[in-house]
């Protein structure tokens, strides 16, 4: 009887403690979460700032075989006269490990040329920043299209011409005389670092992008060429600032996923984090290459 008696007193929980301990279980989870969260995003970042490191070392590595940084685009003109280009994130494929892909292309042609169907098509998970959505295939004019990319070169600060259908080529297109804009890469650049005369690491040259999945003006018939794939006119433009809104890829915005900011590449190869509340001043002077600008440290935050 003793032992009978011993047991019962060791039973379990009385319901009101088990519903005690489970509200405590649901707390700790719940003050846990945003901490988990948050720990995945930093290390997504992290991910993100060692793609567009990969991007910058290519980008010199380039240099030094060409004597020039690739240009946005090389321009293509089919039968009718429309550009089909294809962009510097194409033109450096050998230098960040994606020899097959590069491989893949005819550069004779446009990137809409069939013969070009599987280059464009393949997805380079390099260009996905972790924090984007999943990189979605953009069709063009049902006669073909590629898989989107989240980094892109600043072409400019300026909106240029909005009447053109996107702000990152620049007035007079396609008129080569005047082309030159106050980017690194930009439409048939051609510019060394010797140009660059604010110093490569006050002077950025690629940052993130990234267009929201159910954008109407990705899918035909509108032709989502500048700043949407890897594979052509890969450019974008800091009118906007840093995710100022919701952007249609006619904008060529500058927005990413990273709460506060976006991660830029410098020319010389680093990469930072600006706050998206920077002057817009601030980031014009960081887009243009030869504004003789001094730009301070505290600036930048």
């Amino acid at each position: 009887m003793a032992m009978v008696s011993r047991w019962r007193k060791c039973g379990g929980f009385t319901l009101v403690e088990l519903l005690v301990v489970i509200a405590i279980i649901g707390i700790l989870v719940a003050l846990l979460l945003p901490a988990v969260n948050s720990a995945r995003e930093a290390a997504r970042r992290v991910q993100c700032i060692n793609n567009l490191k990969q991007l910058g070392l290519a980008l010199l590595n380039y240099h030094d075989v060409n004597g020039v940084f690739p240009p946005g685009a090389v321009q293509r003109f089919d039968q009718h006269g429309t550009p089909s280009s294809w962009c510097w994130s194409a033109l450096i494929l050998p230098y960040v490990e994606e020899p097959g892909a590069h491989d893949l292309i005819d550069f004779s042609v446009g990137y809409e040329d069939p013969l070009n169907d599987r280059a464009e098509q393949t997805n380079i998970q390099l260009y996905h920043c972790p924090s984007a959505d999943d990189n979605q295939f953009i069709r063009i004019n049902n006669i073909g299209g590629g898989f989107e990319g989240n980094y892109s070169a600043i072409a400019t600060a300026y909106r240029p011409n909005p009447n053109l259908g996107n702000d990152a080529f620049p007035k007079f297109y396609p008129n080569k005389l005047y082309l030159e804009q106050e980017g690194v890469i930009y439409l048939l650049s051609e510019i060394r670092l010797r140009q660059i005369t604010d110093g490569t690491t006050q002077t950025l040259y690629v940052g993130e992008t990234n267009v929201p999945q159910d954008d109407p003006y990705v899918q035909p018939p509108f032709r989502p060429y500048v700043g949407m794939m890897w594979a052509t006119g890969n450019m974008l433009t800091a009118f906007w600032g840093i995710n100022d809104g919701e952007k249609e890829w006619l904008n060529r915005a500058i927005q990413c996923e990273h709460l506060g900011g976006a991660n830029f590449c410098f020319v010389d190869g680093h990469v930072q984090f600006l706050s998206e509340t920077i002057d817009q001043d601030v980031l014009a002077w960081l887009v243009n290459r030869e504004d003789s600008q001094i730009i301070s440290a505290d600036a930048l935050q």
